[in-house]
Parts: C-alpha cells; sequence; structure tokens
C-alpha cells in the first residue's frame, strides 16, 4: 500500500499548489483530479474507481474548479511534489506475454535485479509493479526529488506559479533523465517480447493506479471476459522505502543541481537578439518527433524542423516520405497545423497538449537547455526588440562602429543542440558573413572567438576576393599583398596548404631570408655562420657577398632558390597582388625596418644590382592587408624592468646609433656580463632597445592586493614580493608604422582586451567583434588524478613517463626544453594546431613564474583590465587527501570512456592533473569539485568549438 497512500497523502496540496491527479477516466479536461471522489485511506478489498494518477501537477491558481479555456496547460504545470514515478509498461498480444511480465515480479524475478542496480542512487525509493487489469503490468519506479535546489520541494504555490514555465521544463528533464536510465536498465535485463510503451516517456502521462478498479470497455479475448467486467489493478509486489536511501548509495541519478546539468547559455535568451535565428539540432527535432506520434497515433505529417525566427516558433512538417519540399507548418500562436502541398490529410492535427507553438517550442528549449531567462508566467515571449522611433532613440548619439559591433555580437550566438558537424558549419557560415561586414570599414580589427570555430578559414575567401580586386586595379609599380601570419613558419606552410585546397588561388610562403641562409648550408653541408658574426646584417648587397666569399656553395643554392620564388609549376610569375602571402608574426613585426628580406624576395633582384635600384625593390613590395593570428599581448607592448630603464636612461643614445655593428657588439657583451641586463638578451632585442623612445613610456607600479594570487600571503610568498615593483609600459611602433590594415584573431580574452587598450592609447581606430558567446553543448565528468611530479622542477620527468607509456599522448606544458616537438609543445606554440583531435592530451599547469605575475598584473593595472586569474572562477585547492581522489592510469581511462564524448587526457595542475577534451587545445572553461562524487565536474565545455581559460 506504499505507492497508493503516498498518491492519496499528495492528492491535494493547496498551500504548497500542487496535486496529484486521480480520475476515472483518462479523458478528464485539464488533468484534473476527481476531488470529490478521492478516499482519506485505500485498502485492497475495497479499491477505488480512480483508476488512473499521474505525477504532480501545480494547481490552476490554487482552485480546484473546472478548468477554463485560458487555463495553463498540463505539459506546462508539471512541478516538484518531492518525488517522481517512472513507468515502465510493455503490451504484449499473449497470454505467454503476460505470464512473462508477471513472473518479472516473483521473488526470484528479474525486476529485483533492476532493483537492486538502482539502489546505488541515493534519490531511487524502490519499486511498486501492478497488473492493469488487462494484458500488461506497470512497473512503477519512484525517485525521491526533495534534493533539488533549483525547483525547491519546498516552494510555496506562489514561488511555484512565479517560475512555473522554466521549472517545468527542468522537472521534465529530471524525469527524462530517470526514464532513460531505467528504461535501459528494463530493456537490458528483462529482454522484453515487445518495447516499452513510448508513451510513459513523458511525466504526465496517465498510469494504472494500485489496488484501482477497472472496468473493461470491450471483450477481452486474452482473459476471456466481457465487456463492463470490473477488474481490480492487483499489486503485485512492492518494495519502497520512503524515508531513507539503500544501503551503499553514494550518488544521486539526478544531481541537486541539475540546473547546471542542462546546457543553459550564460546571459539573456535568444528573444532578445530580435532578427537572430535559433537553430535546433537532431536530439530536439526527435523528442517533437515522439511527442506528435503519441499524440496522432501515426508517423506523418513528421517534424523535420524547428526554429527561432525574430518572435515566435515555426515548425515544419513532412507529409510523407517523399515529400521533399515541405511545407506543411505550425507557428506563433496558433496549435493547428497548416497543411500545405501534396498527400494532404482529412484530419486536423494539433500540437501535442494543444500547446500553441510558441508554448511548445519555449517548453522544449528550456527542457535541453537552449534557453535560461524566466519567461513571464502567461507563457508569453518577452518581445523587447524595438522597432521605429524607439529604436532610433535609443541608438542617439552612438556611433555607427559602436552599434554595428554591439549587433553583430548580439545576433552571433547560436543556442542549440545540433551536432558538432552542423554547428561548426553553421557558426562558419555566419563568421564569414560578420567578418565581409568588418572588413567595409577601413580600420583594424581584433576578432575574439573560442578556438576550432574557424576563424581564419573563414577569413581566406574575404581575403582572396579582397587580393583580386587589388590585382585588377591600376598598377602604380607597386605590388600590394594580402597575408596571413603565424607564430611559426611550420603553421604558414600548413595554412597555405588549406588556403590553396580551400579557394583554389595560389599561395607563397614567406620565409626570413635567415630561414633560406640555414636551409642552404643544410643543403651545402655547411655549418652556418652566426648572424650576429655577419658584418653588414641590414644591407643585402653586402652581405651576400660577404657569403659569396666565405661559403660560395651555399651562396649559389640561395641564388638557385631566390630565382625560382615566384614561379610555379607552369613556370608563370606569381609576383601579383593575387597571391596570397602566408608568413610569421616576426616577418609582420619587422616588415617596415626590414631590408634584406624584403629586397631580396623581389624577382628582379640581383646581387649585382645598384644599391639605389634595390631601395626602389625593396620599397616596391607593400603588405596591404594582414590577418594576424594569436597574438600575444607581449609582441604589441614594450614592458620593460626598473632595472632595465635605469640601464638605458643612463646610456648615450648617440653613442649607438653611431658607430660601427663590430663595437655595437662589444658594447652589448660588455654590458651584458656587467649584469646591467639579462643575461639571455639576444644583440638584437637590445639593439632594438637602444633605438627606443622611452619618453614614450609610462610607469606603472605593481598592485597585488588590486590583483591577488596565489595561497598564501605571508610576506615571504612569492607573488606578494612583486607587491610596488616598478615597470615601464608602451606601444611598439610597428602596428602604426605602416600602412597595413591588421585583423587580429584570438582566442583569449586578456589578449583582445590588451590590443584595445593599446590602440586606444595611441588613439587608433580599432573595429572589435567579441564572440566569446558561446553556449556549451553539454557538461561532462572527469576524473582527478594526482602527481606530485607536475611542477615546474619535475615536469621533464613526468612528460617522458607520459610519452613513454603512450604513443597516442600529446603533452602541453612549459618548461619542455629539449623535449619540445610533435608530442610535446608549450602553450605559445600548440595555439592554431590542428590535428589533436584524435590524440590522447595531457595538459600539465603550473602556478605562474613570479616574474609572469608580476608582468601580467602590471599591464593589467596599468590598462585597466583583468589578469588571466580575475577572468576564471577562483581555484581552492584542498590538500587532504580525503577529498581528493587519485585514479591510476587504467581506472582513468576506464572513467574516461563513459563519459559522453571522445574526450581523452589528463589535465595536470600543481600536483594535481585533471582531464580536458581532445577536441580543442584550450584549457577548460570553469570547473570545480564534485561533492558528492568528489571528482572535477566540468561546468561548460564546447567539444566542437574549444574553450578557454
Amino acid at each position: 500500500m506504499e505507492l497508493a497512500d503516498r498518491l492519496l497523502s499528495n492528492a491535494r496540496e493547496t498551500e504548497l499548489g500542487f496535486y496529484v491527479p486521480l480520475v476515472s477516466n483518462v479523458a478528464s479536461r485539464g488533468k484534473l483530479s476527481e476531488f470529490d471522489r478521492v478516499p482519506a485511506t485505500l485498502t485492497a478489498s475495497e479499491g477505488t474507481p480512480l483508476c488512473f494518477f499521474c505525477n504532480a501537477l501545480l494547481l490552476p491558481d490554487s482552485r480546484p474548479a473546472d478548468f477554463g479555456s485560458d487555463a495553463v496547460k498540463p505539459h506546462l504545470r508539471v512541478t516538484n511534489a518531492g518525488f517522481q514515478v517512472i513507468t515502465i509498461e510493455h503490451d504484449p498480444d499473449t497470454v505467454e506475454g503476460l505470464e512473462e511480465s508477471i513472473n518479472w515480479t516473483s521473488s526470484e524475478g528479474k525486476i529485483h535485479i533492476i532493483d537492486k542496480e538502482l539502489r546505488r542512487y541515493r534519490d531511487y525509493n524502490g519499486y511498486c509493479a501492478v497488473w492493469s487489469g488487462h494484458r500488461s503490468v506497470h512497473f512503477h519506479f519512484i525517485f525521491d526529488t526533495k534534493h533539488l535546489k533549483e525547483a525547491s520541494f519546498e516552494q510555496s504555490a506562489t514561488e511555484r506559479w512565479t517560475a512555473y514555465i522554466e521549472q517545468g521544463a527542468l522537472m521534465e528533464g529530471v524525469y527524462a533523465t530517470y526514464y532513460a536510465k531505467v528504461a535501459s536498465l528494463c530493456t537490458e535485463v528483462l529482454c522484453p517480447i515487445v518495447p516499452a510503451d513510448k508513451a510513459m516517456r513523458t511525466s504526465h502521462q496517465f498510469r494504472r493506479m494500485p489496488w484501482g478498479h477497472r472496468v473493461l470497455e470491450v471483450d477481452s479475448s486474452l482473459l476471456k471476459l466481457t465487456a463492463g467486467t470490473v477488474i481490480p489493478q492487483l499489486v503485485l509486489c512492492e518494495n519502497i522505502r520512503w524515508r531513507r536511501s539503500a544501503k551503499g548509495s553514494q550518488e544521486y541519478l539526478v544531481a541537486p543541481d541539475i540546473r547546471f546539468q542542462i546546457r543553459s547559455p550564460s546571459t539573456g535568451v535568444p528573444a532578445t537578439a530580435g532578427s537572430a535565428r535559433l537553430e535546433v539540432g537532431t536530439e530536439v527535432t526527435d523528442e517533437l518527433v515522439e511527442m506528435c506520434k503519441m499524440e496522432w497515433g501515426e508517423e506523418f505529417p513528421k517534424p523535420i524542423s524547428m526554429w527561432w525566427d525574430r518572435h515566435e516558433w515555426v515548425f515544419k512538417f513532412q507529409n510523407h516520405p517523399n515529400d521533399k519540399t515541405p511545407s506543411t507548418v505550425c507557428r506563433g500562436n496558433h496549435n493547428r497545423l497548416l497543411i500545405q502541398g501534396r498527400g494532404m490529410f482529412d484530419d486536423t492535427f494539433i500540437l501535442p497538449g494543444e500547446l500553441t507553438a510558441n508554448e511548445l517550442g519555449m517548453h522544449l528549449a528550456l527542457r535541453f537547455g537552449l534557453l535560461r531567462h524566466r519567461t513571464p508566467a502567461d507563457g508569453s515571449v518577452r518581445k523587447i526588440h524595438l522597432k521605429g522611433f524607439a529604436l532610433h532613440k535609443t541608438r542617439r548619439g552612438k556611433p555607427v562602429k559602436e552599434t554595428l559591433e554591439q549587433s553583430l555580437r548580439d545576433n552571433f550566438p547560436l543556442y542549440t543542440t545540433m551536432d558538432q558537424g552542423q554547428l561548426q558549419t553553421i557558426y562558419r557560415d555566419r563568421l564569414r558573413a560578420a567578418c565581409a561586414i568588418i572588413r567595409s570599414f577601413n580600420m583594424s580589427a581584433v576578432i575574439e572567438s573560442a578556438e576550432g570555430i574557424g576563424k581564419t578559414r573563414s577569413l581566406f575567401e574575404v581575403m582572396a576576393n579582397e587580393a583580386l580586386d587589388t590585382a585588377l586595379a591600376p598598377e602604380d609599380g607597386r605590388v600590394r599583398f594580402n597575408a596571413f601570419a603565424f607564430r611559426s613558419e611550420r603553421q604558414a606552410v600548413e595554412k597555405a596548404r588549406e588556403y590553396e585546397q580551400e579557394t583554389g588561388r595560389r599561395a607563397f610562403v614567406w620565409r626570413s631570408f635567415w630561414s633560406h641562409y640555414v636551409d642552404a648550408c643544410r643543403w651545402a653541408d655547411t655549418n652556418p655562420i652566426a648572424k650576429a658574426a655577419f658584418e653588414h646584417q641590414t644591407d643585402v648587397l653586402a652581405l651576400l657577398g660577404e657569403i659569396r666569399q666565405s661559403q660560395p656553395g651555399v651562396f649559389e643554392r640561395l641564388e638557385a632558390v631566390r630565382q625560382d620564388l615566384w614561379r610555379d609549376q607552369a613556370g608563370r610569375s606569381t609576383f601579383n597582388s593575387n597571391t596570397m602571402v602566408f608568413t610569421t608574426h616576426a616577418t609582420v613585426m619587422s616588415w617596415v625596418e626590414s631590408r634584406v628580406t624584403r629586397t631580396w624576395h623581389h624577382p628582379e633582384f640581383d646581387p649585382s644590382v645598384a644599391a639605389a635600384d634595390a631601395k626602389t625593390m625593396r620599397d616596391a613590395t607593400i603588405l596591404q592587408d594582414v590577418v594576424f593570428d594569436e597574438p600575444e599581448f607581449g609582441e604589441l607592448i614594450w614592458l620593460l624592468t626598473s632595472e632595465l630603464h635605469t640601464h638605458l636612461t643612463s646610456v648615450n643614445e648617440a653613442d649607438w646609433k653611431h658607430t660601427t655593428v663590430e663595437n655595437q657588439r662589444h658594447l652589448f657583451e660588455r654590458v651584458r656580463h656587467s649584469g646591467a641586463i639579462p643575461h639571455d638578451m639576444k644583440f638584437e632585442a637590445y639593439s632594438e632597445l637602444r633605438h627606443l623612445d622611452l619618453s614614450t613610456l609610462e610607469r606603472v607600479d605593481v598592485d597585488y592586493y588590486a590583483q591577488p594570487f596565489g595561497r598564501e600571503n605571508s610576506a615571504k610568498a612569492i607573488y606578494l614580493s612583486s607587491h610596488q615593483r616598478s615597470f615601464y609600459l608602451g606601444a611598439k611602433r610597428w602596428p602604426f608604422a605602416g600602412t597595413a590594415r591588421i585583423t587580429y584573431l584570438t582566442t583569449e580574452a586578456f589578449t583582445a582586451d590588451s590590443i584595445l587598450s593599446i590602440y586606444k592609447k595611441v588613439n587608433h581606430p580599432l573595429f572589435q567583434l567579441r564572440l566569446d558567446e558561446l553556449p556549451p553543448l553539454y557538461p561532462i565528468d572527469v576524473p582527478l588524478v594526482k602527481d606530485r611530479r607536475a611542477r615546474a622542477e619535475d615536469i621533464q620527468k613526468l612528460v617522458r613517463e607520459i610519452l613513454a607509456g603512450n604513443g597516442e599522448a600529446v603533452v602541453i606544458a612549459n618548461g619542455l626544453d629539449q623535449l619540445k616537438g610533435e608530442r610535446a609543445m608549450t602553450f605559445q606554440s600548440m595555439k592554431g594546431h590542428n590535428g589533436l583531435a584524435d590524440k590522447d592530451i595531457y595538459i600539465i599547469v603550473t602556478f605562474l613564474a613570479p616574474d609572469v605575475y608580476a608582468e601580467s598584473t602590471c599591464w593589467a593595472n596599468g590598462s585597466g583590465r583583468q589578469t588571466p586569474s580575475q577572468s576564471t572562477t577562483p581555484l581552492k585547492f584542498h590538500r587532504r587527501s580525503d577529498e581528493i581522489r587519485g585514479l591510476d592510469s587504467r581506472s582513468a581511462r576506464r572513467r574516461l570512456s563513459s563519459c559522453p564524448t571522445t574526450c581523452r587526457g589528463s589535465f595536470v595542475l600543481g600536483s594535481m592533473a585533471y582531464p580536458t577534451d581532445s577536441s580543442s587545445s584550450s584549457l577548460l572553461k570553469h570547473f570545480g569539485s564534485g561533492r558528492h562524487q568528489r571528482r572535477m565536474r566540468v561546468l561548460a565545455v564546447s567539444p566542437c568549438l574549444g574553450s578557454e581559460l
């Protein structure tokens, strides 16, 4: 009698505002209980004519009055009554099938196997098997929901109605989680003759009441009974514990913070985007298909797509399997399908639950985590997109650039459950369109978005078309190139190959002269001469003369390479603006000052030309538009320590500019040995500093208390010791010295903020496209691995062990030294790296070095920006062993294989290691330790797009 008593005791909770529907007829309007027939108690001998029940619903306005036409529909009134009943039903057509179902409930029946498996969950209370009175058995599995935080059981009726739409979708999602687990177990254990009735997939579907009286509506050939016979719905077995969990249960099947397990965007709803379109993937569409099939009892019309279009939901249906151009729709505040096209139906089709398209679309969007914000209590969609005069009024006085920036940012997010391939395609199409709009502004730009979205590829076509336009423009004797700049020549070569495959256009990898020189020495089996050893480093004619005299074989090889630089396989010249240049950051940064590389690359250059002609050739090559991929803020600013600034201030600028290179080298060595500059500083870097205008730098002191970091704040703390250290900051000249329009692509908010600050400081316009509002696809649980070697002193030993033990492993860490390569890379070199999706990735993160902390904090204080540590949730490290579960490699692999993704690998932090997703080479965005499971829980990860720390 346990389940029956529980249902009766919750038949009507006026103060809490809910009731458990108990009816004698499933045609009950609005699923309103027959309150006047609900007994106070129930016995098996007496039974009750109320033979149906469903999970709890909200009382309409807390009144048991008749439901009017304007009453909220049952689909939207699902609420938390402290428990949910999950029902599995099989409807066999034979006596043997019925007997099999009954045998599952015997003392040694299979239901006890399912019960044992479910009892490891703290929120499982037990089961009750009820014979339906005909050909099936209803297996009721009861789960406790009092532990849920977001839709609390203890809410008042008013509180429930305030957020009923969102909480109803949440509770429907809770039911779906329970049902999926139970249905899977039943299929695995019972191996039924017929599959389970899918009608029980929804919480508000009527099911058989324990000890209810069923009246046969038609003659039963199965039972040999006539219509009108009253049959008791017998309880065949029952084992329920209401007040305590089963012994040994440790985890919840549905966690208390279920809200965070639903894919909810962090800000806004798509309705606020006005013209934005919200697409949904197969997961939501499949659910709609099942709902319609259960409602109509037939497969067609079949939903094939649904989307949010401006201010209403639109559903499109297929009339028959061969309907190639479906036109049957239902949209907005309508609930009746508008049947169009061939294969029309005679019947009228109403959406499930008589919900309108807006109501059903909103319900599904909330349930599957596409929306977050609460909607009005009347179920309507908030339309805050202004029109006409009101729109112009809000934009009055706002620059067009800022208005467009905000518009692109608002309209770009796509909240969806599409699979990885669909999502990437749509995002890249949107990004390509946004980039085309940006290019209409004749100014530099910064584009920030997650890794893997295809920022670089989105610009391939745009840049190629612009390059063609430039090539067709009237000539003025100069060649203007569009270029992509990357961190390394390896990446430049890789991206050039992708560009040619994607666009069918020509790509030229622009390498520095010194890179070609090293290759020529390798070809000639000769050791290269150090760059600093050449007397003439900036005079290309004199430099080549030195090489010809000391290394004739190398010189001949250089000439052979130079003469073929701009020839394609057909022997045609590619030295024109239609050829896309792929090069390195260093090349772009030194372009204005470069003499050797730019001159040597000109196709008409010859070592015998006059110096004046060489200068003309150098000036004839111009970078017009540059895409600068993954910049570092250190590439755009000067950041000098007070000691280095003091030294540069004390020396005479003229002594350096008006002396020979040989004397400069002697001065450099003398200064380096005196300790006035860092011991590892190169001659070229020091020479650049001697030409720096120190008056352009500003002094900024480190304020530790504005940017706290680390675990403890004692006087000897390594980070606190940086407090009040002085640095001198200033913008580097190269981004503003030439005529090139630069588009910076970055995955890091800190870098994007740095670029914006620099351009603002020099009063230079910059278009910003911050597309970091990306919806996570789903959360993943990741195991925790401890290793005390995950620190700077022992990191190489740990890396060697990982690489030796796993041939598919790739390690990303700093401090690798000689271990750097394709399988071990730094955080800098891994950016933009392709080909990691099928690798086991181990990311080892150590605490910041004190100098790095001081520099980044000083820049943040000086620019008014946040340090990376501020832009993420603070981490708390627990040293107690009972708070951290250590897993060996076998356990880690087993746990990772159970994740709902293809992610593998470990994320090692300090003396602790955390797995990361292999589909992205960026760090996980948010994580914290699970209270009950004692493992790290990733709250927001988008495997196909990547995520950032």
